[in-house]
């Protein structure tokens, strides 16, 4: 049995992910021509250590082959070196990470909105962190198609918006942001004592104060914008059995493909053999009995594999298997 590849990765305190490949780029990014020992090292202050130099390796042959770095030898290392390719999209993940982490550096500078009077710092809160995260988001999305262009094809550019979106959304700091103002809410920002210093970094599911602080603010976001709220709400609840239907979709998909190609290596190791007047040479229905197997089972196409009425110049078909076969000229 193959053996299957467990890509390491580590989670920040705002959720977000950096796998083994993502930290070996973003160093290479910033410092190139790092020797296999320089990059373990790196690994390992990061909380990334691999049990041995073989897993190592297998991650770094893994990003060569997919074309994200190389590896060659220079004249003042003693060791092989390995560097960050000068790709595209390697360029744009270096600019979207880097402007990720000064957004973040600099969040606490950013002009949030007037704060009322008569406002609560409950309802505050909410208004600044929609003001917040809506500019933010709009911004990446204009920005992503500046690294377009008409020369390229559409997947180029699918992977150019998809690469700087991967590494500017989320923003990294969403979650920072709502469990500071929770923090804040629920009166544990102070802190004198072990207990209370627990309690201000603890995440919100373990903590009761920012969990009930947490629940009076999703209310409150209810009352604020019950039509937007409620919008989000209607497709959410219906997610689940959507997610369901498209998957079980994707698994008749894939069962009826799988039946085809089994059809097609069989018509190929019978295709000397003499067909009937409607007979399909790919599954060999004729209309003179239900359908044995595929999406049409049990159904019965008495006319078999003809022209189509109406657009007989398209060819034959065969509505048990979905077969085409264009007409001859004559």
């Amino acid at each position: 049995m193959a053996n299957r590849i467990i890509l390491k990765k580590i989670v920040h305190e705002d959720g977000r992910e950096e796998t083994a490949h993502d930290l070996i780029c973003s160093l290479l990014r910033r410092e190139s021509n790092k020797s296999f020992g320089e990059i373990k090292q790196f690994l390992e202050k990061s909380g990334v250590a691999y049990a041995n130099n073989k897993g190592l390796d297998l991650a770094l042959k893994s990003l060569i082959s997919k074309g994200d770095i190389g590896k060659h030898k220079i004249v003042e290392k003693s060791h092989p070196t390995y560097y960050i390719k000068k790709k595209g999209l390697n360029y744009i993940a270096s600019v979207a990470q880097e402007f990720q982490r000064g957004v973040v550096s600099e969040i606490s500078k950013w002009l949030g909105l007037p704060r009322e009077d008569s406002e609560s710092a409950e309802l505050y809160l909410i208004k600044n962190l929609i003001h917040i995260y809506g500019l933010y988001n709009l911004y990446v999305q204009i920005k992503s198609w500046r690294f377009t262009s008409n020369k390229k094809s559409h997947g180029e550019n699918f992977d150019i918006r998809r690469t700087w979106l991967r590494y500017t959304l989320p923003l990294g700091s969403e979650s920072h942001l709502l469990e500071e103002g929770i923090k804040d809410l629920a009166g544990l920002r102070f802190h004198g004592t072990t207990a209370e210093f627990n309690e201000s970094v603890a995440r919100i599911y373990a903590n009761e104060k920012k969990w009930k602080k947490f629940l009076e603010l999703e209310e409150l976001l209810k009352k604020m914008y019950p039509d937007e709220i409620e919008f989000f709400e209607k497709i959410f609840t219906k997610s689940p059995d959507e997610a369901t239907r498209t998957r079980e979709w994707i698994r008749g998909v894939q069962r009826r493909e799988a039946w085809k190609k089994r059809l097609i290596r069989k018509s190929e190791k019978e295709s000397k053999k003499q067909l009937k007047a409607n007979e399909c040479p790919r599954c060999h229905y004729d209309g003179s009995t239900k359908v044995k197997a595929g999406p049409c089972k049990g159904r019965i196409f008495e006319k078999g594999f003809v022209l189509e009425p109406g657009i007989e110049h398209q060819g034959k078909h065969c509505p048990a298997c979905g077969y085409w076969e264009n007409v001859k000229n004559s």
